[in-house]
């Protein structure tokens, strides 16, 4: 099955998904922070010490 690619429209970045229930292993990779909470559900709870941001990343354009 072919898909078009995804791309920001604002940016041009390339996003790319990958269902981690398909990984052989362990991807070696992990969060770094909580981008978007401020629009995360009511009843979905952090419960690590990784930074949370209301918004997008510091540092990240828009």
């Amino acid at each position: 099955m072919e898909t078009a690619p995804s791309g920001c429209c604002l940016c041009g970045v390339i996003r790319t998904s990958i269902a981690v229930g398909t990984l052989g292993g362990d991807p070696a990779c992990r969060p770094e922070s909580h981008p978007f909470v401020g629009s995360k559900a009511s009843w979905f709870d952090i419960v690590d010490d990784l930074s949370q941001h209301e918004r997008r990343l510091p540092g990240v354009a828009s």
